[in-house]
């Protein structure tokens, strides 16, 4: 496990989704018990939630945009494959054989 001292310096690029997922979890469940206490604080943490949301929803939507854009190009680059239905499963009747 990582220190908590030391999250901020951590390389997300090479940590594993569920790692990433209990740290911000974690950080998160802290956050919550420092703040329940208060209204005050609930309601400020609130606000930042989801100030935070919307941030990170603007850069999930313009990374989402560009993956669009760019499936959309590669689909207009491929050519279309053969035929799906000569190739058929095990066990089926019309099977193909490969050749040696």
């Amino acid at each position: 496990m990582i220190p908590h001292s030391s999250l901020s310096s951590v390389n997300f690029s090479s940590t594993s989704l569920m790692a990433i997922h209990g740290l911000l979890t974690h950080k998160s469940s802290v956050l919550i018990d420092y703040t329940a206490l208060t209204d005050a604080r609930t309601t400020f943490l609130m606000e930042e939630f989801d100030s935070l949301h919307r941030r990170i929803k603007e850069i999930y939507d313009g990374v989402n945009a560009d993956f669009s854009r760019n499936k959309d190009k590669s689909h207009e680059q491929n050519e279309p494959n053969g035929d799906p239905s000569a190739i058929r499963a095990k066990g089926c009747v019309k099977r193909l054989k490969s050749s040696k």
